[in-house]
């Protein structure tokens, strides 16, 4: 069983918001691209203009870095 979830603080080190999912039976990979697709959707959503994601998948900074995503068999 899988879940994400994530933390929005501003400037000053304030809260402003989280999420939480539950992802059922999925690998720990797919988790943390959710979590960023998520956070990035939300700070799309809110009109926030900045977003600063820390996360330890290296992995996953990895595939940002590329210019495909691939998640277990598909190529997105």
């Amino acid at each position: 069983m899988a879940s994400s979830g994530g933390l929005f603080i501003n400037n000053n080190v304030s809260f402003i918001g989280d999420f939480s999912l539950n992802l059922g039976v999925q690998t720990a990979f797919f988790a943390e691209v959710m979590v960023a697709i998520i956070a990035i959707e939300t700070t799309i959503d809110r009109g926030w203009s900045h977003l600063w994601l820390e996360m330890d998948s290296t992995l996953l900074l990895q595939a940002f870095k590329t210019s495909s995503l691939v998640l277990g068999l598909y190529i997105i």
